[in-house]
């Protein structure tokens, strides 16, 4: 018996802990969840009794989220409670049903539904109105698209619904919590605004021309529709404002309760008065300046109190330019002072203007500096010069440069910037003593920006490519020119050619080999000559020719084993023997002209070389132990004026003698020099040796034949 009251009991306690634990599950509640008791109205005029009042739950996206609650209101003045859990932030409630028409002074007896949101708290006041219904869409746009918070987009939202009726409020108030039936500003607003909407409707009109206003709205915040916004300006016109108040007063009274109308005119009228709009220009400034050709920008500032901007237009000396608040224009006009203005127009047609004066500065060419090379800067012919130019727009944009070297165009190019720096290397082959390179930069207005420098070419020399050398090895062992032609005498000594163009050769004329045959530089008698040595011992042969072609002899006695140099000198042929002597051609015969000439004092005096300069006969030696060549020149063949040349390279022997720009040249090795009077001589370094090379002086110019390159080159000279 004990063990079954035992048994009874351990139930009895399992069933009680059970029950405990079930009770204590239904007592806990999310934390989420706000027990709110839920009041208010529904009004258009007031919502009669038993109409239905739905609240819903909405969910992060502001959509119903399955959830709602269903009541209806207890009286005739619309009042509706609930009291309940709800799990969302905010709710959606929804009024439908009957209502006074306070226009009519009649109940209606077809529904009209009215919404509002709202967020929930534990003592939650939220009213239902046509203003609510209004901004419900508008407010859950700006937060899900938008992304304003929920107190941010309700103010917008509601702030743009009373301006479609061209109402502000002094204090704000939210819609939820307007009464029609109390005093106050917001509430006049609300009563005005709905018997407004409600004019001459019915129902049916009613709820069209609210859902009109509901989508129109939604995305911008302003009432587009010109015929929505035509009958709310005509139920305005046409509304009885004393009846609406004396419906209004009757229909509470009856229901015993109290009303404080507060004049809601006001705000009837101010639906067809429109207030035009604001217009601003904020840049440039009134009395700015800009430059002719630049671009600027343009700011304007343009708002309507009690609607929206329609159109924007921007003139510039009457010159429609633009339909926007902000954009950047070109100065093309070049009148100095111009007029921007700016005319906005709002939805009613209403207009505003604001102008300025502009002052318009003239265009500033592109501004260049040459930064390389340096004015006045000395540079070697054929040699490469970096050209460095910067430059920079101060009111524009540059779009070209050139660069110059002597009014030819050496670079170019296109491009788009303001301020740049330009580097270029250009090899000089002009050998102009000074030259000028100049860059220019082009605007994109056509100005042009110049800056220039001059170059100094550093005097010098140089040989340039002439044509091909006729000869196939080597080069002639002597050049003459008599002229009109070059005669040449073959590397070998036998065979002699002529040239009219220093490129051409015809065969002139063949001699027998001897001990050594010398062509004559110059004329004597009028005519060219070879002197023909038979023998060391035996006579000289005279050969002569003025034609080039036939060829004459004569004897000559006296032979000279060895010869330095012969020339024609004031009509004679004067030679240079192996004692250094100087002998002239008296008939036939060789006689000695000067004897113990200062020359043949010393034993180191070798390559003795003949020239003339006008009326003196010129005499070049070298002196080997001392490394110098000495000039002597004489016009009476007795008294000799001596110059001492010293040279570059001790090795340098080979010399030869030229006539060339009204001057004798004298080229040894690696140096040159040259004389007008043949006794002061200035040194021209020409930085190229002429060895294994023959020059010669014809028609006003030196041609070289050079073994080496089997070329004929062209002496080329700047700044001598």
């Amino acid at each position: 018996m004990y063990i079954r009251y035992f048994t009874l009991f351990v139930i009895g306690l399992l069933f009680s802990i059970i029950f405990q634990t079930c009770r204590d599950k239904d007592d806990q509640k999310p934390s989420n969840i706000i027990s709110a008791e839920i009041r208010g109205t529904g009004q258009k005029g007031p919502f009669l009794i038993g109409s239905s009042v739905s609240i819903q739950e909405l969910n992060e996206s502001f959509s119903p989220n399955g959830t709602s609650f269903e009541v209806s209101t207890s009286d005739n003045l619309g009042s509706f409670s609930l009291k309940s859990d709800i799990s969302t932030p905010y709710i959606e409630i929804i009024c439908t049903g009957f209502y006074f028409n306070e226009v009519t002074g009649q109940n209606t007896n077809t529904n009209l539904t009215l919404r509002t949101i709202s967020d929930v708290s534990e003592q939650l006041s939220a009213n239902i109105n046509i203003l609510t219904t209004l901004a419900k869409k508008r407010i859950i746009y700006l937060i899900t698209q938008e992304k304003l918070s929920y107190s941010a987009a309700k103010t917008q939202a509601e702030s743009e619904v009373l301006k479609i009726f061209n109402t502000t409020l002094q204090n704000r108030i939210e819609f939820e919590d307007m009464d029609l039936s109390k005093e106050g500003e917001a509430n006049a607003v609300l009563l005005a605004i709905s018997a407004i909407l409600q004019g001459n409707n019915t129902v049916s009109d009613l709820s069209l021309l609210i859902n009109t206003i509901i989508v129109d709205i939604e995305t911008d915040g302003f009432l587009d529709d010109q015929a929505a916004k035509a009958k709310i300006t005509e139920n305005a016109l046409n509304l009885s404002i004393p009846d609406v108040s004396n419906n209004l007063k009757a229909k509470y009274e009856e229901l015993g309760a109290a009303v404080n109308l507060s004049d809601f005119e006001p705000f009837i009228s101010q639906v067809w008065k429109n207030n035009p709009p604001e217009v601003k220009i904020l840049s440039p400034i009134h009395l700015d300046s800009v430059s002719y050709g630049s671009t600027f920008d343009i700011n304007i500032s343009a708002t309507d109190s009690d609607g929206k901007i329609s159109t924007i237009a921007v003139y510039l000396n009457d010159q429609y330019i633009n339909d926007s608040l902000n954009f950047r224009h070109e100065i093309l006009d070049t009148a100095t002072a111009q007029i921007l203005k700016v005319v906005a127009t709002d939805d009613d047609n209403a207009t505003a203007t604001d102008s300025i004066t502009v002052y318009v500065k003239p265009n500033q060419a592109p501004l260049v500096n040459i930064t390389s090379p340096s004015d006045q800067q000395y540079v070697d012919y054929k040699s490469e010069i970096n050209i460095v130019a910067e430059w920079n727009d101060p009111d524009g944009t540059a779009k070209k440069v050139l660069f110059h070297l002597n009014d030819s165009i050496i670079y170019q190019s296109d491009f788009i910037n303001n301020s740049f720096t330009e580097s270029i290397h250009k090899i000089i082959y002009s050998a102009a003593a000074t030259q000028t390179i100049k860059v220019e930069v082009i605007d994109h207005l056509g100005n042009v920006g110049v800056d220039s420098v001059q170059i100094n070419i550093n005097p010098g020399m140089s040989w340039e490519s002439f044509a091909t050398t006729p000869f196939s090895s080597g080069v002639p062992s002597a050049i003459v020119n008599d002229g009109t032609r070059l005669f040449f005498l073959e590397n070998g000594e036998t065979n002699i050619y002529t040239s009219t163009d220093g490129v051409s050769l015809t065969h002139s004329h063949t001699v027998s080999p001897g001990y050594s045959n010398y062509l004559v530089n110059g004329l004597y008698n009028g005519k060219t000559w070879l002197i023909q040595n038979e023998s060391v011992s035996g006579d000289m042969l005279l050969w002569s020719t003025t034609d080039g072609t036939s060829w004459g002899s004569q004897s000559i006695t006296g032979a000279m084993p060895y010869v330095h140099d012969i020339i024609a000198f004031r009509d004679s042929l004067y030679l240079i023997d192996a004692n250094k002597d100087l002998y002239v051609l008296k008939d036939t015969i060789w006689a000695q002209k000067t004897t113990n000439t200062p020359w043949k004092s010393s034993s180191t005096v070798e390559n003795l070389k003949l020239a003339t300069y006008g009326n003196r006969l010129i005499l070049f030696e070298q002196n080997i132990s001392t490394n110098t060549r000495s000039v002597w020149s004489t016009t009476d063949l007795k008294t000799w004026d001596q110059t001492n040349i010293n040279l570059a390279n001790a090795g340098d022997f080979q010399y030869q003698l030229v006539y060339y720009k009204n001057a004798t040249w004298l080229f040894v090795g690696m140096d040159s020099f040259n004389s007008t009077d043949g006794i002061n001589w200035k040194s021209q370094h020409s930085k190229d040796p002429i060895g294994g090379s023959r020059l010669i002086d014809f028609q006003s110019e030196v041609l070289r034949y050079d073994a080496q390159s089997s070329a004929i080159l062209k002496l080329f000279t700047f700044g001598i």
